[in-house]
């Protein structure tokens, strides 16, 4: 992995039924998690509630967030160390993120 930092997206679902405190909750404790690590959180964003396409540990829908962060290969270990320790969280997965395609960014023209 990369030692110098880089642009990172990582996706995860969490659990249908969570309230907005919960969901708080469990983002600050990703973010804590990665800033520790001297990554940097550009943005956060949430999709909303949506049907899964298959079944995953027994859910068929889940809460869809990103979260963008610059950081380092220490970084993305953390998050995805996160994502298998928190029970709410359904599937996580942390990819280097296109500057160009960032969600909430306007499209070049």
């Amino acid at each position: 992995m990369p030692k110098a930092d880089v642009l990172y997206e990582g996706m995860y679902i969490l659990q249908a039924g969570l309230d907005d405190a919960q969901i708080q909750e469990i983002e600050d404790r990703l973010k804590a998690g990665i800033e520790a690590l001297g990554a940097v959180v550009e943005s956060t964003h949430e999709y909303g509630r949506r049907r899964l396409a298959y079944k995953i540990k027994g859910h068929t829908e889940g809460i869809y967030r990103v979260m963008y962060f610059r950081g380092t290969g220490a970084a993305v270990e953390e998050l995805n160390r996160e994502y298998g320790m928190i029970e709410q969280i359904v599937r996580g997965h942390v990819v280097l993120a296109n500057p160009e395609f960032m969600v909430g960014r306007p499209r070049p023209s």
